[in-house]
């Protein structure tokens, strides 16, 4: 029976499986490469499957966190834009964001302009139900930000409605 690697050494054996693939070696060269060392084919696919892993582990990033990354500096460039008074950058800046969230020109046109105003906080929840249900983007993250953006909306006509009803405008 064969003696068994230590893990530092399969470590680098699979490590250089990585950099053979990344060079663009072939199976057939890395079999060759890894028989003069007196390593078997399974045991070679063993170590081209795991330094694939790795590979795909580099290559993807976590997407959440460059998606609220891609948010924050959208943000930070439209504050810059936005104090400079450059608008034409800023509703360029905007639009981008707006792509970002999956918020298109024809979602907007959907946003009713003549709605009837908000007459009790019951009315108010309602409508933010009808429109929480209605809201279906393929990526969760935007969903939950276009739903925070909506409770949030939603927070502040209740206040305005408190407001109005005890006679503070």
């Amino acid at each position: 029976m064969a003696k068994r690697a230590t893990t530092p050494k399969v470590e680098e054996r699979v490590q250089a499986t990585v950099t053979m693939l990344l060079d663009g070696h072939s199976r057939g060269e890395i079999l060759i490469y890894f028989a003069e060392l007196g390593i078997g084919d399974r045991q070679v696919d063993e170590y081209i499957s795991r330094a694939v892993t790795l590979i795909r582990a580099e290559a993807l990033p976590d997407l959440s966190v460059e998606y609220r990354r891609s948010l924050t500096r959208l943000d930070s460039l439209y504050s810059a834009v936005l104090e400079k008074g450059d608008q034409r950058t800023t509703l360029a800046v905007e639009m981008q964001k707006q792509r970002l969230l999956g918020i298109s020109r024809a979602a907007l046109a959907t946003v009713p302009t003549d709605a009837p105003p908000i007459a009790s906080a019951a009315d108010l929840l309602a409508r933010v139900s009808t429109q929480l249900a209605a809201e279906q983007h393929p990526d969760p993250d935007a969903r939950a930000v276009n739903v925070a953006r909506l409770t949030e909306a939603a927070s502040r006509l209740l206040t305005q409605l408190t407001l109005r009803r005890l006679g503070v405008k």
